[in-house]
C-alpha cells in the first residue's frame, strides 16, 4: 500500500501538490503503523554528538560518508555541510534552530545542497539478520527563512550488490514545517546481513535547498508486542522479602518466534531467562533495593540471541525498597526514678510503617513513636523496637540501658542547740553503686549554699528559728538526690546579773537579770569566787543569792544558766568588796560667785581598798541632797543657788559631803567637815521691744531698765542693732534675730537678756503710668502686686467698681488720683498712686486774630492739651503743612510758620486726639 500511494497521486495531481499530499499520507500511515507495531533497540543511532562549542569536527567514519565538503566553523555554501549545535551566527537567510530535541548543546548536520541533484550521504550497516523487518528514520528541517528552492530528499535501503529493498521520497519540505521525522520499513532477504543507507538530493541547488538533519536511526521492527504483570497493582517490593511475580505477553507470539525476559542493568538490557514460547515468564524480585525495569523481547527462534534481530515489548518498572532503617536515641544510663525519653529516628526509605512495638526489657511495651518509660527497679535492660511496613517487611533494633541503683541519701546533725553555737552535720548516704562527686548544703538561713566534697562540716546559726536544711548530692553517674530536714535553733539566754556595792562589813546580794524566751525555764549555778569560804558556801542555785565576804578584795563571780530547751550560757564578772574606811573630801575651785552662776565642787574622796561606792552632797540651801552611785575621784559637780538681789549684797552657804564604801547608811561611811561658799547679789534688768515688725516699719528702739538699784551699765549686740538698742529692720532684712543685752553691775555681776525679734516681709505694688481717659469711658486698673495673703484698699472709692479688689473698673468725668494700699498676711502694708486725667470733648475754634492785642491772639483749642500724644496738622490752601505738633500746648498756636506771620486766610486742619477718639478736621481762619 505504501508503494501504491505515490504512483496513484502522481497520475492525477501536479507534481508539487502530489508530493505534499503524498508526504502527509505517508507520515500519517507511518505514525499509525508504528503505533501498532513493536521496535527493537536501535542498531544505528547517529545523533552527531553534543558539546559546548558551536561546531564539531566532520562526520566520523562510523557516522557515514558524504560527498559534500565540511566547512565548520564557517557557514556551509552549496555542496557543503557542517556539524553545529545552532544555526545562529551562520547564514543570515536561515532560521535559528537547535537540534530536534531542543538540547542547546546537541549537534546536527547542516546541509547546503549542491547545485545538481545527486547522492550526498552513504552508510553501510552490518550484522543484520536475514528475513527480518527493520525501520529506518531520520529528522529533517527546512532552515530557509524566506522563499527559495525547497529541499527534497530520497532515502533508499539497498543490498551491498545494489538491490533496492525500499525507499522514501520526502517531497518538497516546506519552510513552515518544524522538525519532522521521516521513515519507512523494509525486510532483509534471507541470508542478507548488511545493507547500504543512501540519501539523495532530489532538488537543484542555488537559492535555497538548505536543511538540518538529526537523529538517524535503524532498528528492528515487528508486530505489536504488549506485556503486563499478572498483579498490575503490585509494583513495589521489599528487598528483605523477595516475591515471585509473572510478566505476561498480551500479544500472541508470532509463528516460529520465541521470547525471553530482559532487565535493564547498568545501562544495558541483560537476559534474565532462557528463550521460551510460553506466554508468561515468572521470576523472583531482587533482594537489593533499587528501581528495576523489565521487558520481553521476541524474534525468530534462530535469531533470539542476536540483539539486532529482536523487537521489544513495552517496559515495566518495579521498585525494590529496603526495610525501614531503625534507629532511636536514648541515654545509655539513667538514674532510678527518672523518665527515659526515647526519640525515634527510623528512616522509612519509601515504605509506610504500619505498626511499631517497643519492648523496654522489663515486660512493658509501647506503640508510641516517641515513648517514655519509668523503670520500677534498677539494673540493666535492653530496649528493642520492631517496625512493620506496608510491604510486609519487618525489622528491629536494640540498645542497652542501665538504670542506676538509687543512693540512700541521709544526714545527721548534732542535737538542737542555741543560736551562735556551731552545729555538726554528717553525711550518712549509702551508695549501692558509684560514688558521690559533689555535696551541696543549703542551711535555710539565707547564707549561700555550700558545695563541699568532705562528708562532714559545721555551721553556725546566728538567729533562733526553724530552718529547712536541704542536702543535695550528685554522683558520678549524673544522678542527683535531695533530702531536707527541719531543725530548730533556740535563742540562748542573755545571761546577766547586777553587782552590789558592798564593803567588807556588808552581806552581798547578787541580782539576776537574765533574759529568756517566754515559757523557757532556767536553772542557776553561782560561784562567788571566794577562796576564803567553805566550798558549800562558795556556790548557790538560788536566783538572787546572798554571800558574806570576809576580806576586802577583788573576786570573780560566775553565773551559769541552763535552759529547758538545752541551751547553756555562762558569764563572769569582777566584783570588788570595798574596805570599811572611806574618807570624804572635796575642793571648791571658786567659793565666791555671782548668784546667777553655778558653784562647782570636785570630789577627792578615797577608801582604804576598792572604790567609794556612793556620794551624797548637801549644798545647805534646803534642796534635796545630790546622790551619786557611780562616783569617781576628781569628778566635778555643780549646783545653782537662788539669786541674791539688793538690798542684800551677798549670802553664805555650807556644803557637806558624805562618802560610802558599802550599801548601808550606818556602816562604812564618813561625813566631811562643812565648807562655805559666798553668793554675790546680781542686777535685775527688764527689756521692752516688739516681737515682730514689718520690713518697712522704720527703726525700733529697745528699752531696758535695772529694777534692783544696782549701779552699772550695759549694751546691746546682734544683727542691725546699735549698742544703745536702735534696731533697723530694713538693714536686718526679712528673718528672725536674737538681740542680746548685757548689764554689768559695779560688783562685776551681770544680767544677760536675749530678745528674739522677727522682721516680716512686705508686698509690692506698682500702679504703672498715669492714664488719660475720655469722659465716662471705663477701664480696668491693672496694678502689679506680689506677696502672700494680700488684701487691697483703694482711696478714694469715687468712680471705682470696688475699693477692695486688685483690679477694679474706673469710670469718671473728672481728674482723679487714686491710692492703692496692699496689706499681706503679716499685716505689713505698701502703697502706690496713679492719676487719671479725664479727657473732655475737643472744641477747636474756627478763627483767631494773631494781631498782638491780647485777645484771641492764639488758636486755643479747648481740652486738647489733656491729650498728651495727640497730633495737630495745619495746611494752607496749596496743601503745604504750615504747623504740626505732637501734644498741644494750652497756650495754642500763634499763627506763625518758620518764624513769620502767615497771611490772612482760611487754613485746613487735622486733629487726631487718639485715646479712642475720632479724628477731627475742619477750617480755621486767621484774621489780622
Amino acid at each position: 500500500m505504501d508503494k501504491l500511494l505515490p504512483v496513484l497521486l502522481n497520475k492525477h495531481l501536479n507534481k508539487r501538490v502530489c508530493r505534499a499530499v503524498w508526504m502527509c499520507l505517508v507520515l500519517l500511515f507511518i505514525t499509525q503503523y508504528t503505533r501498532a507495531q513493536s521496535l527493537g533497540d536501535p542498531i544505528v543511532h547517529i545523533t552527531f554528538g553534543s558539546g559546548t562549542s558551536s561546531y564539531a569536527p566532520p562526520l566520523a567514519p562510523d557516522s557515514g560518508y558524504t560527498t559534500y565538503t565540511p566547512t565548520a566553523p564557517k557557514s556551509p555554501d552549496d555542496g557543503q555541510y557542517g556539524i553545529f549545535n545552532t544555526t545562529a551566527g551562520l547564514n543570515p537567510g536561515w532560521i535559528v534552530t537547535t537540534d530536534h530535541t531542543g538540547d542547546p548543546n546537541g549537534y546536527m548536520m547542516i546541509v547546503n545542497a549542491d547545485y545538481t541533484k545527486g547522492l550526498f550521504y552513504t552508510r553501510t550497516i552490518h550484522g543484520l539478520c536475514g528475513g527480518t523487518t527493520y525501520q529506518f528514520g531520520a529528522w529533517i528541517r527546512n532552515i530557509l527563512r524566506g522563499n527559495g528552492i525547497l529541499p527534497n530528499v530520497i532515502f533508499s535501503i539497498e543490498t551491498p550488490d545494489g538491490q533496492v529493498l525500499d525507499s522514501l521520497d520526502t517531497g518538497d519540505i516546506q519552510n513552515y514545517y518544524n522538525w519532522r521525522q521521516y521513515g519507512f520499513t523494509f525486510t532483509t532477504p534471507s541470508g542478507v546481513q548488511s545493507v547500504v543507507v543512501k540519501m539523495t538530493n532530489n532538488a537543484f541547488g542555488g537559492g535555497g535547498n538548505d536543511m538540518a538533519i538529526d537523529d538517524i536511526t535503524f532498528r528492528p521492527y515487528g508486530t505489536a508486542f504488549t506485556t503486563a504483570f499478572d498483579n498490575a497493582s503490585l509494583s513495589t517490593f521489599c528487598s528483605k522479602n523477595p516475591q515471585s511475580i509473572t510478566l505476561r505477553s498480551l500479544t500472541p507470539l508470532d509463528t516460529g518466534f520465541a521470547q525471553r525476559l530482559q532487565r535493564y542493568d547498568n545501562g544495558q538490557w541483560l537476559n534474565h531467562s532462557l528463550p521460551t514460547k510460553d506466554t508468561a515468564i515468572t521470576f523472583m524480585t531482587p533482594d537489593t533495593p533499587g528501581v528495576y525495569t523489565y521487558r520481553l523481547i521476541k524474534a525468530d527462534l534462530g535469531n533470539i540471541d542476536y540483539s539486532k534481530c529482536v523487537v521489544a515489548s513495552n517496559t515495566l518498572p518495579i521498585s525494590v525498597v529496603p526495610p525501614a532503617f531503625i534507629n532511636f536515641l536514648m541515654p545509655d544510663t539513667v538514674c532510678f526514678g527518672d523518665t527515659v525519653r526515647i526519640k525515634d529516628q527510623t528512616l522509612t526509605q519509601g515504605v509506610v510503617i504500619t505498626s511499631r512495638t517497643w519492648d523496654f526489657g522489663d515486660g512493658a511495651t509501647s506503640s508510641d513513636q516517641n515513648p517514655t518509660h519509668n523503670y520500677a527497679a534498677s539494673g540493666d535492660y535492653t530496649v528493642k523496637q520492631t517496625v512493620n511496613t506496608d510491604l510486609g517487611c519487618s525489622s528491629e533494633f536494640s540498645r542497652p540501658i542501665h538504670v542506676v541503683a538509687p543512693a540512700q541519701i541521709a544526714f545527721n546533725y548534732s542535737l538542737a542547740d542555741c543560736a551562735t553555737k556551731t552545729l555538726l552535720f554528717e553525711d550518712k548516704t549509702a551508695m549501692p553503686e558509684g560514688y558521690i562527686v559533689s555535696r551541696t548544703w543549703d542551711f535555710g538561713d539565707g547564707t549561700a549554699p555550700l558545695v563541699a566534697n568532705q562528708p562532714n562540716l559545721q555551721h553556725k546559726y546566728n538567729i533562733a528559728g526553724v530552718y529547712k536544711v536541704i542536702f543535695t548530692i550528685k554522683t558520678n553517674s549524673g544522678c542527683q538526690y535531695t533530702l531536707s530536714k527541719n531543725i530548730t535553733v533556740y535563742n540562748p539566754p542573755i545571761v546577766n546579773f547586777k553587782l552590789p556595792e558592798v564593803c567588807v562589813s556588808d552581806v552581798a546580794q547578787f541580782l539576776d537579770s537574765t533574759v529568756v524566751d517566754p515559757g523557757v525555764t532556767v536553772s542557776y549555778l553561782w560561784n562567788f569566787g571566794d577562796g576564803n569560804a567553805a566550798p558549800a558556801d562558795n556556790t548557790s542555785t538560788q536566783r538572787n543569792p546572798f554571800h558574806k565576804y570576809t576580806q576586802a578584795n577583788n573576786y570573780q563571780v560566775t553565773l551559769k544558766i541552763n535552759t529547758s530547751d538545752g541551751c547553756e550560757q555562762t558569764i563572769t564578772k569582777t566584783f570588788t568588796v570595798n574596805g570599811a574606811n572611806p574618807h570624804a573630801a572635796f575642793t571648791i575651785p571658786n567659793p565666791t560667785v555671782c548668784s546667777n552662776q553655778d558653784i562647782f565642787v570636785v570630789n577627792n574622796s578615797t577608801v582604804d581598798f576598792g572604790t567609794v561606792a556612793r556620794l551624797k552632797w548637801d549644798f545647805g540651801d534646803g534642796t534635796p541632797p545630790l546622790v551619786d552611785d557611780n562616783p569617781t575621784l576628781g569628778k566635778t559637780y555643780h549646783h545653782r543657788y537662788p539669786e541674791v538681789n539688793l538690798p542684800t549684797s551677798f549670802k553664805n552657804y555650807n556644803i557637806i559631803l558624805t562618802a560610802y564604801s558599802g550599801s548601808g547608811e550606818a556602816s562604812c561611811v564618813e561625813e566631811s567637815p562643812p565648807q562655805t561658799v559666798t553668793l554675790l547679789a546680781v542686777p535685775q534688768v527688764t527689756l521692752s521691744a516688739p516681737d515682730s515688725v514689718c520690713l518697712n516699719f522704720g527703726n525700733v528702739q529697745f528699752a531696758v531698765q535695772e529694777t534692783s538699784g544696782a549701779t552699772g551699765g550695759g549694751s546691746f549686740s546682734g544683727t542691725a542693732i546699735s549698742s544703745t538698742g536702735l534696731f533697723d529692720p530694713l538693714k536686718a532684712g526679712v528673718g528672725s534675730y536674737n538681740i542680746q543685752y548685757i548689764y554689768i553691775a559695779s560688783t562685776g555681776c551681770a544680767d544677760t537678756l536675749v530678745h528674739k525679734i522677727k522682721v516680716n516681709p512686705i508686698g509690692t505694688v506698682n500702679l504703672g503710668p498715669d492714664i488719660a481717659l475720655p469722659d465716662y469711658e471705663s477701664t480696668t486698673l491693672q496694678p502689679t502686686v506680689s506677696g502672700d495673703g494680700l488684701k487691697f484698699k483703694w482711696t478714694p472709692a469715687t468712680g471705682l467698681s470696688s475699693d477692695t479688689i486688685a483690679n477694679p473698673m474706673v469710670k469718671i468725668n473728672q481728674d482723679m488720683t487714686y491710692t492703692l494700699t496692699v496689706t499681706n498676711k503679716y499685716g505689713c502694708s505698701v502703697s502706690d498712686q496713679i492719676s487719671i486725667v479725664s479727657l473732655h470733648g475737643v472744641v477747636p475754634p474756627n478763627a483767631f486774630t494773631p494781631n498782638g492785642d491780647g485777645i484771641n491772639d492764639t488758636w486755643v483749642i479747648k481740652n486738647l492739651s489733656a491729650y498728651k500724644d495727640c497730633t495737630v496738622d495745619v495746611f494752607n490752601r496749596n496743601g503745604q503743612k504750615v504747623f504740626t505738633s505732637v501734644g498741644y500746648s494750652a497756650i495754642g498756636w500763634d499763627g506763625r510758620f518758620s518764624g513769620s506771620d502767615l497771611p490772612v486766610g482760611v487754613y485746613y486742619y487735622i486733629i487726631n486726639p487718639k485715646h479712642g477718639q475720632k479724628v477731627i478736621s475742619g477750617y480755621v481762619t486767621i484774621i489780622r
